[in-house]
């Protein structure tokens, strides 16, 4: 167990332009053992894995994610949609579907999603936590924090992805830990109606925005976020596309 928290980040390309990174994975604390299983099946040193190889081993309800009667993973969706704005592709239901079956979490793909903590949860405040480990979410939270904050930020200097984006408010602390590290600083945006804020240095632009599935994402909001993202100077979609 120490071993995979001191080694699993998530799923994808580390190479890719966009990195995704939240505070923890969707699921039951109870399927733990059998989570790390499969990641250590896959490569047990390894800080990546591809998402879809990862679900189809997984096999608890997730397959339909990737094949057969495909249905969108509402975070997930989220962050297409908001792909979709920076590339300025049209969002439409099928190829949102498309893109989370074959492209999303791809080992040789584009993106790379994150997680802050390694284990997954049906919730931050998961009341199955206490059961099974003796301890709140929050000593979890407390215990690995440092170790992993440093974790992701090594990363980051490593493979210098062209966007970060960090979701979820509730962590904007730890995620303002690692981009004060990466020595980037806050630069404007012209729609400041927008619920991010955006930061930048030499290789990488930062953004922080609430969560996918929050209400302050509603509607086209995710859309407008990526349509932002796509007009700062570093980010070259010219070369990206």
């Amino acid at each position: 167990m120490e071993n995979y928290i001191a080694t699993k980040i998530g799923y994808g390309n580390p190479y890719g332009n966009y990195w995704f990174i939240g505070p923890e994975e969707g699921g039951s604390i109870a399927s733990l053992n059998q989570r790390i299983a499969i990641w250590n099946k896959l490569g047990k040193e390894q800080h990546f894995h591809d998402l879809k190889k990862f679900h189809l081993a997984y096999k608890k309800g997730t397959e339909h994610f990737f094949e057969g009667n495909i249905k969108l993973q509402r975070t997930w969706n989220g962050l297409i949609e908001i792909l979709f704005g920076i590339k300025g592709k049209e969002i439409k239901l099928e190829a949102k579907k498309e893109y989370q079956s074959n492209q999303l979490g791809a080992e040789d793909g584009e993106t790379l999603l994150a997680e802050l903590f390694p284990f997954a949860s049906k919730s931050l405040n998961d009341s199955e936590w206490n059961e099974l480990f003796g301890e709140s979410k929050k000593d979890y939270w407390e215990k690995y924090a440092n170790q992993r904050i440093q974790l992701i930020t090594e990363q980051i200097e490593i493979y210098k992805p062209k966007l970060v984006v960090f979701y979820s408010v509730s962590f904007q602390k730890q995620w303002m830990e690692i981009i004060g590290s990466l020595n980037a600083e806050q630069i404007e945006i012209n729609n400041n109606n927008l619920p991010t804020t955006l930061f930048s240095n030499k290789s990488t632009t930062f953004c922080i925005v609430p969560h996918p599935v929050s209400i302050k994402m509603n509607g086209k909001v995710k859309y407008e976020i990526g349509r932002v993202l796509n007009e700062i100077k570093n980010l070259d979609y010219n070369l990206l596309n």
